[in-house]
């Protein structure tokens, strides 16, 4: 039979351990073993996929798992010590290291498992010990407090590696969960960063305001017509409602591309909570019927798993907003919480009350959502006639600026300058119809971004954090802009509070960490999270240029040549030059100083 083919790849590694397990069964063979095989399926295997590992194998007292980056891993840990504490006498040990290890037949081999090893041997039990490469990356982004345990000699590592003991932090669970969405139970962030600005502070301040809510998940809507091309309308709807329950101001609600994920899918209500850190799930269906249409929807208390509200609307395809409008009522006033005269005057105030307007902006947001060229030529003209119905339709204008900044980005376009300046207008125009739409202001804020203008850019991601302090994407653009005038700390502050909230980052999400980490000059933890970025998104160019030239500033000239080679494999069409228009001249002047250290030509 032909051998498996081996790959190298870097990956986080946590290795556990029953503590005394000999002695249990010396004590009480059948008794322990029935034990750790409920605790296998019961705990282990579910938080590990909760942080999206995966168990490369279990061991007679114990199991190997690997993790895309070391913050899931250290978080698991927490979480598994956490779900050990009621399965007396059992006690974990944990170890955890970042490095490369080599996948062949299932299995995992190399360094990066026999640190691992080495460290669960350290671990005391039910506690968790990691190395100094993990240390440096999560300490700053899971609630957790950690103690040094100085340099210690591994049995058959070279040199003594300094180790850390990881510790839940007292009055904060390690990482979001159900009972963190509920009206009472939420925590802090984090404590607040020394050497950060007071608009910094302000922004963290607002974050922990909105996480502090009670937290809710609304899933994609089944489309129960009989055309399955209405799926865009059942995706339409579900998506607005979490616009409409995030105006309320009372709500954290997760974004749709954290609960999208769930389409088509046979849910679990109890493991999308703990996944996406709610208390609440709102699950629905949508009939749509020549001018009808019939939605039902239930909201589900994911502790109990028991119902709190139910309802079913026949309605004609005319008042669908009156239906979003009733449901979102209805969950505030089943969750027994109060509007402010403010809040309550936002519920309803949307771009449009055409109805036919409405259903080709969800058409074409249902392309948009592809991200590719294709997608975005069809959708167009669809958002084009949805003005040519109403003229002002804000968020319309809004997809417009999107669909020509994407082209922009892309190069895909005769007239790049033209298709900047398109996005700009359209962007403006969105803001300008409807003053009081957070995505709009969102959406022109981003396109500032890449224009430069980054005090405006930041100016207006407080205008939409203000409005609606839970789009976590507007602290996102925040941060970006915060990058642009230079203030890496303040960006890194906000990013990694980010991690914290039960955001489901994209992996560029890493990259924006590893750009304020370079402008600090911090070029070893920019390593580490770059090799990460890459391993999730093998197709990046923009985070192997960047590692190239944090490569250089370390005087790791081969490995910077290599990767850069890497790049032009990746993306031969990859410009330097066009990112000199879109960073700041900071950024952009220590990038080329990192590439020309390695002697790679641009």
């Amino acid at each position: 039979m032909p051998q498996p083919i081996t790959h190298q790849r870097l990956a986080a590694i946590l290795f556990a351990d029953i503590a005394g397990y000999t002695t249990l069964m010396e004590a009480d063979e059948a008794g322990t073993y029935a034990a750790w095989r409920s605790a296998r399926t019961e705990a282990v295997l579910p938080v590990v996929e909760q942080f999206h590992g995966r168990v490369v194998k279990f061991t007679g007292d114990g199991f190997l798992a690997d993790f895309p980056a070391a913050e899931a891993a250290v978080s698991a840990a927490l979480r598994l010590q956490e779900a050990f504490a009621g399965r007396a006498p059992l006690r974990l040990r944990i170890g955890i290291h970042l490095g490369d290890v080599y996948s062949e037949g299932g299995d995992v081999y190399g360094d990066g498992v026999n640190i691992a090893a080495r460290l669960e041997g350290v671990a005391e039990p039910g506690g968790v010990c990691i190395s100094g490469t993990v240390h440096d990356l999560v300490r700053k982004r899971v609630a957790a407090d950690f103690v040094d345990g100085g340099r210690v000699s591994l049995k058959h590592v070279a040199e003594p590696l300094q180790v850390w003991h990881v510790w839940p932090r007292t009055g904060a669970n390690p990482a979001p969960h159900a009972e963190a969405g509920r009206a009472t139970g939420a925590g802090p962030i984090a404590a607040e960063p020394d050497g950060i600005s007071a608009e910094a502070r302000r922004l963290l301040a607002m974050m922990e305001e909105a996480f502090r809510r009670p937290r809710i998940a609304v899933l994609p809507f089944q489309n129960m017509s009989q055309d399955g091309a209405q799926d865009y309308f059942a995706d339409g709807l579900a998506e607005d409602l979490i616009t409409e329950l995030s105006r309320t101001g009372v709500l954290f609600v997760a974004a749709w591309n954290a609960t999208s994920a769930f389409k088509g899918q046979a849910v679990d209500v109890t493991r999308v909570a703990t996944e996406l850190g709610v208390g609440f799930v709102l699950e629905g269906s949508v009939r749509r019927s020549g001018s009808r249409v019939r939605v039902t929807a239930q909201l589900i208390d994911a502790a109990s798993g028991g119902h709190i509200w139910a309802e079913r609307f026949d309605r004609e395809l005319v008042d669908v907003f009156e239906v979003q409008d009733e449901i979102t009522r209805s969950i505030v006033n089943a969750l027994s919480l109060t509007l402010s005269p403010h809040a309550d005057r936002n519920v309803g105030r949307r771009s449009t009350h055409s109805v036919e307007a409405y259903d080709l902006f969800l058409r074409a947001r249902e392309l948009l959502f592809e991200s590719d060229r294709p997608s975005n030529e069809k959708a167009r003209p669809l958002l084009e006639q949805a003005i040519a119905i109403d003229p002002a339709f804000a968020s319309a204008y809004a997809g417009l600026a999107e669909i020509h900044m994407i082209y922009w980005l892309n190069q895909w376009s005769d007239d790049p300058d033209r298709e900047c300046e398109q996005a700009l207008a359209y962007a403006e125009a969105a803001v300008r119809l409807n003053p009081r739409d957070p995505y709009a202001h969102w959406s022109l804020a981003g396109i500032l971004i890449w224009r430069r203008d980054f005090e405006r850019s930041l100016a207006l991601s407080y205008k939409a954090l203000e409005l609606d302090p839970a789009i976590l994407l507007g602290y996102n653009t925040a941060g970006s802009a915060m990058l642009g005038l230079g203030r890496a700390e303040d960006a890194l502050a906000i990013f990694d509070s980010m991690s914290r909230v039960g955001w489901k980052a994209p992996s560029v999400h890493l990259h924006f960490i590893a750009r304020a980490l370079f402008l600090l000059g911090r070029y070893d933890e920019v390593a580490t999270v770059l090799r990460q970025r890459i391993a999730m998104s093998p197709e990046t160019d923009v985070s192997r240029a960047l590692l190239a030239a944090t490569f250089g500033h370390l005087g790791r000239t081969q490995e910077a040549r290599a990767v850069w080679e890497e790049l032009f494999r990746t993306n031969p069409a990859y410009s330097l030059e066009f990112r000199r228009q879109i960073l700041s001249d900071a950024e952009f002047s220590r990038m080329l100083e990192g590439l020309r250290k390695a002697a790679i030509k641009t």
